[in-house]
Protein backbone atom coordinates (compact mmCIF):
# COMPACT_ATOMS: atom_id res chain seq x y z
CA UNK A 1 0.00 0.00 0.00
CA UNK A 2 3.16 2.04 0.51
CA UNK A 3 4.30 2.33 -3.07
CA UNK A 4 0.78 3.34 -4.20
CA UNK A 5 1.34 6.23 -2.21
CA UNK A 6 4.43 7.22 -3.20
CA UNK A 7 3.16 7.16 -7.17
CA UNK A 8 0.17 9.10 -6.34
CA UNK A 9 2.91 12.11 -4.71
CA UNK A 10 5.32 11.15 -7.72
CA UNK A 11 2.04 12.14 -10.29
CA UNK A 12 0.94 15.27 -8.34
CA UNK A 13 4.34 16.17 -7.30
CA UNK A 14 4.72 18.53 -10.43
CA UNK A 15 2.69 21.26 -8.94
CA UNK A 16 5.62 22.05 -6.20
CA UNK A 17 8.99 22.64 -7.78
CA UNK A 18 10.94 22.34 -3.88
CA UNK A 19 8.94 19.13 -3.89
CA UNK A 20 9.40 17.34 -7.14
CA UNK A 21 13.74 17.29 -6.58
CA UNK A 22 12.99 14.93 -3.55
CA UNK A 23 10.00 13.08 -4.94
CA UNK A 24 12.33 12.44 -8.59
CA UNK A 25 15.01 10.96 -6.30
CA UNK A 26 12.51 8.78 -4.42
CA UNK A 27 11.37 7.34 -7.84
CA UNK A 28 15.33 6.74 -8.39
CA UNK A 29 14.93 4.69 -5.61
CA UNK A 30 11.92 2.72 -5.95
CA UNK A 31 13.46 -0.43 -7.94
CA UNK A 32 10.71 -2.87 -6.91
CA UNK A 33 7.80 -3.58 -8.66
CA UNK A 34 5.06 -0.80 -7.88
CA UNK A 35 1.20 -1.19 -7.76
CA UNK A 36 -0.42 2.79 -8.11
CA UNK A 37 -4.08 4.19 -8.98
CA UNK A 38 -3.97 6.73 -11.59
CA UNK A 39 -7.20 9.38 -11.62
CA UNK A 40 -7.96 12.61 -13.24
CA UNK A 41 -6.87 14.84 -10.62
CA UNK A 42 -3.33 13.01 -11.96
CA UNK A 43 -3.31 14.42 -15.41
CA UNK A 44 -4.10 18.08 -14.43
CA UNK A 45 -0.33 19.57 -14.52
CA UNK A 46 0.06 17.82 -17.73
CA UNK A 47 1.99 13.92 -18.92
CA UNK A 48 1.66 11.58 -16.62
CA UNK A 49 5.27 9.86 -16.74
CA UNK A 50 5.20 6.21 -15.64
CA UNK A 51 9.06 6.17 -14.93
CA UNK A 52 9.07 2.41 -12.59
CA UNK A 53 8.18 -0.82 -13.30
CA UNK A 54 4.90 -1.83 -12.07
CA UNK A 55 0.98 -2.45 -12.11
CA UNK A 56 -0.93 1.10 -12.84
CA UNK A 57 -4.74 1.14 -12.77
CA UNK A 58 -6.33 4.20 -14.08
CA UNK A 59 -9.65 4.24 -11.79
CA UNK A 60 -12.17 6.73 -13.80
CA UNK A 61 -12.25 8.58 -17.13
CA UNK A 62 -9.55 10.72 -18.40
CA UNK A 63 -9.85 13.97 -20.17
CA UNK A 64 -6.51 15.63 -20.81
CA UNK A 65 -6.37 18.99 -20.72
CA UNK A 66 -2.96 20.44 -18.70
CA UNK A 67 -3.88 23.54 -16.78
CA UNK A 68 -1.47 26.13 -14.60
CA UNK A 69 0.20 29.39 -14.73
CA UNK A 70 3.04 28.46 -17.17
CA UNK A 71 5.18 30.74 -19.79
CA UNK A 72 5.60 28.99 -22.88
CA UNK A 73 3.09 28.42 -25.92
CA UNK A 74 3.07 24.72 -24.72
CA UNK A 75 1.53 25.21 -21.17
CA UNK A 76 5.22 24.22 -20.34
CA UNK A 77 7.60 25.62 -18.34
CA UNK A 78 11.00 26.41 -20.64
CA UNK A 79 13.02 25.55 -17.60
CA UNK A 80 11.02 22.76 -16.20
CA UNK A 81 12.80 19.84 -15.23
CA UNK A 82 9.38 17.41 -15.45
CA UNK A 83 9.00 18.36 -18.82
CA UNK A 84 12.38 19.04 -20.80
CA UNK A 85 12.24 20.48 -23.62
CA UNK A 86 15.41 18.94 -24.90
CA UNK A 87 13.86 15.93 -23.92
CA UNK A 88 10.74 15.91 -26.44
CA UNK A 89 8.18 18.05 -24.61
CA UNK A 90 9.66 21.29 -27.21
CA UNK A 91 6.62 20.11 -29.06
CA UNK A 92 4.32 20.63 -26.26
CA UNK A 93 2.49 17.95 -24.28
CA UNK A 94 2.76 15.44 -26.79
CA UNK A 95 1.04 12.61 -24.70
CA UNK A 96 -1.27 12.13 -21.59
CA UNK A 97 0.61 9.04 -20.52
CA UNK A 98 4.20 7.97 -21.25
CA UNK A 99 6.01 4.96 -20.60
CA UNK A 100 9.63 4.94 -19.69
CA UNK A 101 10.42 2.14 -18.01
CA UNK A 102 9.63 -2.22 -18.92
CA UNK A 103 7.96 -4.06 -17.15
CA UNK A 104 4.68 -1.90 -16.92
CA UNK A 105 0.85 -3.28 -16.82
CA UNK A 106 -1.63 -1.01 -17.79
CA UNK A 107 -5.15 -1.74 -16.74
CA UNK A 108 -8.03 0.73 -17.69
CA UNK A 109 -10.56 -1.29 -16.24
CA UNK A 110 -13.01 0.11 -18.65
CA UNK A 111 -12.27 3.62 -18.48
CA UNK A 112 -11.05 5.94 -21.23
CA UNK A 113 -8.22 8.26 -21.92
CA UNK A 114 -8.97 11.27 -24.42
CA UNK A 115 -8.06 14.86 -24.98
CA UNK A 116 -10.52 17.83 -24.23
CA UNK A 117 -11.50 19.53 -27.26
CA UNK A 118 -10.18 22.66 -25.82
CA UNK A 119 -6.82 20.68 -25.43
CA UNK A 120 -7.27 19.17 -28.77
CA UNK A 121 -7.84 22.21 -31.12
CA UNK A 122 -3.93 23.63 -29.31
CA UNK A 123 -1.86 20.59 -29.37
CA UNK A 124 -1.96 18.93 -32.96
CA UNK A 125 1.16 16.31 -32.46
CA UNK A 126 -0.37 14.57 -29.97
CA UNK A 127 -0.73 10.13 -28.66
CA UNK A 128 -3.25 9.39 -25.57
CA UNK A 129 -0.18 6.68 -24.66
CA UNK A 130 3.41 7.06 -25.90
CA UNK A 131 5.66 3.87 -25.11
CA UNK A 132 8.27 5.81 -24.27
CA UNK A 133 10.02 9.46 -23.15
CA UNK A 134 9.66 11.18 -26.48
CA UNK A 135 7.84 10.68 -29.97
CA UNK A 136 10.64 10.45 -31.89
CA UNK A 137 14.46 8.50 -32.63
CA UNK A 138 16.82 11.07 -32.11
CA UNK A 139 18.32 12.93 -35.42
CA UNK A 140 14.49 11.69 -36.82
CA UNK A 141 11.08 13.45 -37.41
CA UNK A 142 10.48 17.33 -37.45
CA UNK A 143 13.71 19.61 -37.37
CA UNK A 144 13.43 19.69 -33.36
CA UNK A 145 14.32 16.15 -33.51
CA UNK A 146 16.80 15.98 -36.39
CA UNK A 147 19.00 18.50 -34.51
CA UNK A 148 20.77 16.79 -31.64
CA UNK A 149 21.81 20.11 -29.98
CA UNK A 150 17.91 20.84 -29.52
CA UNK A 151 17.13 16.91 -28.49
CA UNK A 152 20.13 15.92 -26.64
CA UNK A 153 18.24 13.64 -24.07
CA UNK A 154 18.35 10.10 -24.98
CA UNK A 155 14.94 8.08 -25.99
CA UNK A 156 13.79 5.54 -23.52
CA UNK A 157 11.93 2.88 -24.92
CA UNK A 158 9.68 0.55 -22.99
CA UNK A 159 9.80 -3.12 -23.14
CA UNK A 160 7.62 -5.74 -22.02
CA UNK A 161 4.68 -3.51 -21.37
CA UNK A 162 0.63 -4.65 -21.22
CA UNK A 163 -1.79 -2.31 -22.19
CA UNK A 164 -5.91 -3.99 -21.40
CA UNK A 165 -9.01 -2.68 -20.96
CA UNK A 166 -8.87 0.76 -22.27
CA UNK A 167 -10.96 3.35 -24.40
CA UNK A 168 -8.74 5.95 -26.04
CA UNK A 169 -10.36 8.96 -27.33
CA UNK A 170 -10.43 11.61 -28.95
CA UNK A 171 -6.52 12.49 -30.21
CA UNK A 172 -4.63 14.52 -32.67
CA UNK A 173 -2.37 12.09 -33.73
CA UNK A 174 -2.21 8.87 -31.63
CA UNK A 175 -4.26 6.55 -30.06
CA UNK A 176 -1.14 4.62 -28.94
CA UNK A 177 2.79 5.25 -30.28
CA UNK A 178 6.27 3.93 -29.58
CA UNK A 179 9.82 3.40 -31.20
CA UNK A 180 12.04 0.18 -30.93
CA UNK A 181 9.79 -1.41 -28.46
CA UNK A 182 9.79 -4.76 -27.33
CA UNK A 183 7.03 -6.85 -25.76
CA UNK A 184 4.33 -5.14 -26.17
CA UNK A 185 0.66 -6.94 -25.51
CA UNK A 186 -2.37 -5.13 -26.26
CA UNK A 187 -5.64 -6.85 -24.64
CA UNK A 188 -9.69 -5.50 -25.19
CA UNK A 189 -8.29 -1.81 -26.12
CA UNK A 190 -10.73 0.41 -28.48
CA UNK A 191 -9.34 3.41 -30.34
CA UNK A 192 -12.05 5.75 -31.33
CA UNK A 193 -12.15 9.24 -31.86
CA UNK A 194 -8.24 9.92 -33.48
Amino acid sequence: MRSAYYVRIFALGVTTSGFIHGVEALSQRLRSRIVGDLYADDFVPGTVRIRSPGTYHIKENIEFNPTGSHLSWSGIPEDSNTYPQNGGYILGFFAALTVEADNVEIDCGGNSIAMSQNFHRKQRFFSIIELGSAPFIAGQGPPQFANGIVTSAPLVSARNVSIRNCVLGLSSHHGMHGNDNDGVTIDNLTIKGV
